[in-house]
């Protein structure tokens, strides 16, 4: 296998294949290799290998702690979720929660906000993954009886919201059911 010569004014091929796909690596190494003759250039070629299984080593340790952090992750946005409710006559909720991937930007909350009525919310915001996720904690930590905003009235939640998190902020949206259950 020979290497063909690779025009010097440009990024050397051995740097510019770890940025690339396989597919479009497996055409740029076919460009530049001729396989009459192996031996004037073999160096270059182990090189090559050598610095393509190594990114692929850290590439997949990469992956595993980012597996590992979104499992974390998720088991964090599971604490969000409401815990035991008191026993009522008067009132059942059940919910299921079950994200297309690990995190997921959809959440529902239900919460005393006094002895009689409930403040009870379904959180979608737009995508899916970490960023959602994210931006879901942040609403629903707004929602928090501790925030200050008005929980009692949904249509001064939902414009505390709306100024609070314009699409500006986050680069996205998100769709909100918020009401006020009286018991």
């Amino acid at each position: 296998m020979r290497i063909k010569p690779f025009p010097s004014e440009l990024i050397r091929p051995d740097h510019f294949l770890l940025n690339q796909d396989s597919l479009v690596r497996q055409q740029m190494l076919e460009m530049w290799a001729d396989l009459s003759d192996l031996k004037h250039e073999s160096e270059l070629l182990k090189r090559l290998v050598l610095r393509y299984a190594d990114a692929e080593k850290r590439i997949r340790n990469l992956h595993e702690q980012l597996r590992d952090e979104l499992v974390a992750a998720a088991a964090i946005q599971q604490t969000l979720l409401p815990g035991n409710l008191p026993e009522s006559t008067v009132m059942e909720a059940a919910w299921k929660f079950q994200p297309c991937d690990e995190v997921g930007g959809d959440i529902v909350g239900l919460q005393a906000l006094d002895d009689t009525r409930w403040g009870c919310y379904v959180l979608d915001v737009a995508g899916h993954g970490p960023r959602a996720a994210m931006i879901t904690v942040s609403v629903a930590q707004y929602l928090k009886p501790s925030s200050g905003v008005d929980l009692f009235s949904p249509k001064k939640v939902l414009d505390a919201l709306e100024k609070e998190f314009p699409f500006s902020r986050f680069g996205s949206f998100f769709t909100i059911i918020y009401g006020v259950v009286d018991l």
